[in-house]
């Protein structure tokens, strides 16, 4: 599954999940993208873009229709463990990031 976020292919996740909750009276989606391990540079393209305050575009199929989905969405937990450190270069392992739809209002 290709995963874009605001136009920039991101890491395949280990584990995506995504589930709908109401938020201020507003059905929304809300994206979990687990990772068993990440390199330093897709860690950095994937947060450094996903983290931002304004928020980004997640561009992905959407699993149960099969149809190309272009969500606005906020970070809204991102947890990114150190696995390892050599010779200056970081990799992680477990890390997570959880993206929240914007909800539209009418």
């Amino acid at each position: 599954m290709v995963i874009l976020i605001d136009g920039t292919p991101a890491a395949q996740p280990t584990d995506l999940r995504y589930e709908w909750l109401t938020v201020s009276g507003a059905l929304v989606r809300q994206f979990t993208l687990k990772y068993d391990y990440l390199s330093q540079g897709d860690a950095e393209t994937l947060f450094s873009r996903a983290c931002k305050p304004d928020g980004c575009a997640l561009s992905l199929v959407d699993p149960a229709t099969g149809q190309n989905q272009s969500l606005s969405v906020k970070a809204v937990e991102a947890v990114l463990p150190v696995l390892n450190e050599i010779a200056g270069s970081l990799s992680y392992a477990g890390a997570s990031l959880v993206l929240r739809e914007a909800p539209t209002i009418p």
